[in-house]
């Protein structure tokens, strides 16, 4: 499992943001291409890049790409939630 605690925009147009988890489940790798950044990246956007795995495969994992203004991150993982509070463990 990887976590990622973030400040989740709730309303941007009264800058308001909540803590949040966004957890990737079944987790397997994570590739960091980021530039030296001082403090905590934002992340800009998110896509699921593809399906890895056999079409046999009823669980495959998905490779993700998620870009901040520090660089890109690739996470594989089984599957994302979003959690309304910040994960410890």
């Amino acid at each position: 499992m990887l976590v990622f605690n973030v400040q989740y925009p709730e309303s941007y147009e009264q800058n308001i943001f909540v803590s949040k988890s966004i957890v990737f489940v079944g987790y397997y790798s994570q590739e960091v291409n980021e530039m030296p950044f001082e403090g905590n990246p934002t992340i800009l956007g998110a896509d699921v890049l593809s399906e890895i795995g056999s079409p046999f495969q009823k669980d495959g994992y998905y490779k993700i790409h998620i870009e901040t203004n520090a660089g890109d991150r690739f996470v594989v993982a089984k599957s994302i939630k979003v959690l309304n509070e910040h994960v410890s463990i």
